[in-house]
């Protein structure tokens, strides 16, 4: 096999280490097989004693993904260097950046460009135009062909009918009617209709109320709509229109959603059970990190394996675009990766919120649907809705097993996370106080977070 060079080389005074890039197409398929080889043969190498595996969300082109993935590493590196937690054991590590087809999704504040008030650009406009062809590209690889072209007159549409939002409804069911393998299906299955979900929906171009609406009194309305269903009252708070570009975006997140769950399972799974078996004489450890929809990446890598050789070191989760109920385990039904904070990861979970996450927190409910559980469509005051997101309220139905805490920061080498035996299987983190945005997962308190995980002692591993 011929020599494979890493993406790249870090010196250090223990003799450095490498970092390697592991492409994968949208069906899951690993693009760099050569790669792929190399790095499974290089965990089992004795000189290597963890393995660090990274997945980015969405909008992360080649050049985003990878100048991501550095700072993130030049972050931790940092906090290594200024006093990151003892350890009792040596750490040369080999990082994996996972790489795979995210961009056709592009949400609010991740906009390569921003709209701004008033007249936009004609920079703006082709860019805007761009990104709103590359999410009607991906819907397009899912429908039909011969409604293909029904659909691309539909979206061109500046507002639709009743009956063309219906009919719109039934060229995307491809999409929309697919299972969600997170939750549970619900007893009330058919609550509201997806054209009613759609007439309630705020705005999606990273405002939160529209023009002259506020966030409560959009929620107020949600709420009324949750309650009565969808009234003329709703269009005061910029709701109750039926606007095909929303549409489509609202569908390309489910779209993504699904890929991110095909790589995890088809190719990052196939190559975790691979380098597992392969290093099992050596038994390094394996420390996965998730953003975004990269959380679901890593979640399916883990879970949709029929067995894996041994459990994963740890899981960090950084606001994850996956549903807050995909651990449950509650008598009301097994959330879809139940079984992670119990057989497949050995310490507990560490998985971030944020009340800054608007992507998360006020539009994932929407996109997080599908016929088998729809349910009141409202953001609540009180229990999250049953289509939260993990990175917007943190995890629910798992009883004693997760625990809700503040995140911590670097401040002493006793400002910990417990991660002992007794410790539950999931730590939700709220993070409000450090993380502001969506995508503001670089910074001190999620590399200490990970340092924490790096530094612990295996809890049933040898």
């Amino acid at each position: 096999m011929p020599d494979v060079e890493p993406f790249q080389r870090f010196r250090s005074a223990g003799g450095g280490f490498d970092w390697f890039m592991l492409p994968f197409d949208k069906q899951g398929r690993c693009m760099g097989p050569q790669t792929r080889a190399h790095l499974v043969d290089r965990a089992a190498d004795p000189a290597i004693t963890d393995v660090f595996v990274f997945s980015h969300g969405w909008n992360n082109d080649w050049n985003v993904a990878t100048r991501r993935y550095r700072s993130f590493i030049d972050g931790y590196l940092a906090l290594r260097r200024d006093g990151g937690m003892p350890a009792d054991r040596p750490i040369r590590p080999l990082l994996v950046g996972v790489f795979w087809p995210s961009t056709a999704l592009v949400f609010g504040s991740e906009r390569g460009i921003e709209i701004a008030a008033g007249q936009p650009t004609d920079a703006v406009k082709a860019a805007d135009v761009e990104e709103f062809g590359a999410e009607l590209s991906a819907l397009a690889d899912e429908i039909d062909g011969d409604k293909i072209e029904r659909l691309y007159a539909l979206v061109e549409k500046d507002a639709l009918s009743r009956s063309e939002g219906e009919e719109l409804a039934h060229i995307l069911a491809p999409v929309l009617d697919r299972p969600d393998d997170e939750t549970p299906a619900s007893a009330e299955d058919d609550d509201i209709s997806m054209v009613d979900l759609w007439e309630s929906m705020p705005p999606v171009d990273g405002s939160v109320a529209g023009a002259g609406a506020d966030v409560e009194s959009v929620a107020a309305r949600l709420d009324d709509f949750g309650r009565s269903g969808p009234s003329d009252s709703l269009t005061g708070a910029g709701l109750g229109r039926l606007d095909p570009r929303q549409i489509v975006r609202l569908a390309t997140v489910q779209t993504m959603k699904d890929r991110a769950g095909r790589v995890g399972a088809r190719g990052l799974g196939s190559f975790l059970v691979d380098l597992l078996a392969a290093s099992d004489a050596t038994k390094p450890r394996v420390h996965m990190v998730g953003h975004s929809y990269g959380a679901k990446v890593c979640l399916s890598a883990i879970c949709y394996p029929a067995e894996l050789p041994r459990p994963v070191d740890s899981l960090l989760l950084l606001q994850p675009a996956v549903s807050h109920r995909c651990f449950a385990d509650d008598g009301e039904g097994r959330g879809g990766y139940a079984d992670a904070p119990v057989n497949r990861v050995d310490l507990p979970i560490l998985s971030t919120f944020s009340d800054h996450d608007i992507p998360l927190g006020r539009f994932f409910p929407y996109a997080a649907r599908r016929k088998v559980d729809r349910d009141e469509a409202r953001i609540a005051a009180g229990a999250p809705s049953r289509f939260a997101a993990l990175g917007g309220v943190g995890p629910h139905g798992l009883g004693d097993g997760a625990q809700l805490i503040d995140v911590l920061l670097p401040s002493s080498a006793t400002n910990t996370y417990d991660l002992g035996k007794d410790a539950p299987g999931v730590y939700g983190i709220d993070a409000t106080s450090t993380i502001d945005g969506h995508g503001s997962i670089d910074n001190d308190s999620t590399h200490w977070a990970l340092d924490n995980l790096v530094a612990a002692p295996r809890r049933t591993l040898p």
